[in-house]
């Protein structure tokens, strides 16, 4: 009698024990979806507010993608497991940091309702506040002046029309966010041999 009832004490047991280990996987999945959608919404709030780029928003939307695989792969077999949960915890804890760094770096995407005049205006004010407070030489200055009147010529072109197409658009906001990181590059190193 006791050799029965020792298998059945065990099932018994196991069957107590399975919605443990399934609550378990349960919270595993729940926490990597809450901190997906948290990140989500950290990217998000970056691109809307501008402090993640285009390019970067690309990046960190394919690496968002790359933890959604991972956690599918993960939960194919039915259950996530603690290796699997820790290898998708490290790659949301690198995402994290990636976000951070995206929204923290300085670089800034200009919203669309800035013009172009304006931020002409915005960086031409920069260079000459640059100047003025030595920041800038004035070869650097008359290299990024250069780079004004490049992107001054574009803008007339493009107007010339009367009409700015969305092409002729994005070639004008990606000549001025490169001449924005020649001048925050020029400035950058102010005290560091151009004194």
């Amino acid at each position: 009698m006791k050799l029965i009832k020792l298998p059945i004490a065990a099932l018994v047991m196991g069957l107590f024990a399975l919605p443990v280990l399934a609550q378990s996987n349960t919270d595993r999945a729940a926490t990597i979806d809450q901190r997906m959608a948290e990140q989500q919404q950290r990217i998000s709030q970056g691109i809307a507010s501008g402090h993640i780029t285009d390019r970067e928003a690309g990046v960190l939307q394919g690496a968002q993608e790359q933890i959604r695989r991972m956690e599918a792969d993960a939960k194919a077999d039915g259950r996530i497991s603690r290796t699997e949960s820790s290898n998708i915890a490290a790659q949301q804890n690198l995402q994290a940091a990636n976000i951070e760094r995206a929204m923290s770096n300085g670089e800034v995407r200009q919203t669309r309702t800035l013009s172009v005049d304006e931020r002409q205006a915005r960086q031409q004010a920069r260079i000459d506040q640059s100047v003025a407070s030595g920041k800038l030489t004035s070869q650097e200055a008359a290299r990024l002046n250069r780079g004004q009147a490049r992107i001054e010529r574009m803008d007339v072109k493009a107007k010339a029309d009367g009409t700015v197409t969305a092409a002729e658009s994005q070639q004008l906001a990606a000549a001025l966010d490169k001449q924005s990181q020649a001048i925050s590059s020029a400035t950058r190193y102010y005290g560091q041999g151009n004194k």
